[in-house]
C-alpha cells in the first residue's frame, strides 16, 4: 500500500471519487499521507524483525510469498474488460 501510495497509482482513483462526492481533497491527503507513514513504519518493523531471526533468507520468503500471491491472484481473481474513461 504504501508503495503504490507513493507512486500516486491508487491517489488518482480517491481524488475522482471525492470530486465526484464534492467533499474536501485536503482532509484525503492528510489521512493519506497518515496511511503512507503508518503502512510504511509497520511494513519496516515487520521486517526488520523477520530479518533479525532468519537473516539473509528473507529474501527467499519475500520471492515465495510473491510467487504464491501472484498464483492465487491469476486463479481466484477474474479476469474483466475495464473501459477507460475520458
Amino acid at each position: 500500500m504504501s508503495s503504490a501510495g507513493m507512486t500516486g497509482s491508487l491517489d488518482t482513483y480517491f481524488v475522482k471519487t471525492i470530486k465526484r462526492k464534492h467533499e474536501s481533497i485536503k482532509n484525503f491527503n492528510v489521512k493519506n499521507n497518515y496511511s503512507l507513514l503508518f503502512s510504511g513504519l509497520i511494513g519496516g518493523g515487520v521486517g526488520a524483525t523477520i530479518y533479525s531471526y532468519i537473516g539473509i533468507n528473507i529474501y527467499l520468503l519475500s520471492l515465495l510469498g510473491f510467487i504464491i500471491a501472484f498464483i492465487l491472484i491469476q486463479i481466484l481473481i477474474p479476469k474483466k474488460i475495464i473501459k477507460l474513461e475520458d
